[in-house]
């Protein structure tokens, strides 16, 4: 349920913030078409920072090593860094609208994950109070 929330609202804050900025793409490089889409901030950048920071989130609490959670992260931050980089490197994005859809990402990982955190005690305080 959390990871459906999280990425439904990337996708809120993706198509906001594109309708709100306009930002016109760079022209792409290799021959690439540019998607008819705006530029800033990007999605795939965005996306990707969401779903695996929220896998992550998600899954860390049930693993016992340390060292296993320390691999899920970094797993989770190669994948998001090398999707960004595509971005750039293919032409279709400028840094900053990789940047600003990482920021947003995890600015918006970081809400749910406190809700879910919030969510959670309520929910075992009411249980506690029921005792």
């Amino acid at each position: 349920m959390l990871l459906a929330v999280t990425m439904a609202g990337a996708g809120v804050l993706n198509a906001a913030l594109k309708f709100g900025f306009h930002r016109a793409r760079p022209s792409p490089y290799f021959g690439i078409t540019a998607p008819h889409s705006f530029s800033y901030p990007s999605g795939h950048a965005m996306f990707s920072f969401a779903f695996f920071a929220a896998i992550a989130v998600l899954s860390t609490p049930r693993i016992g090593t340390r060292w296993a959670r320390a691999l899920v992260w970094l797993a989770a931050a190669i994948l998001v860094a090398l999707i960004g980089f595509s971005r750039i490197y293919l032409g279709v994005h400028y840094p900053s609208d990789v940047l600003a859809g990482y920021l947003t990402a995890f600015i918006w990982v970081m809400a749910v994950g406190l809700g879910d955190h919030f969510y959670e005690h309520r929910r075992s305080q009411t249980r506690q109070g029921r005792k």
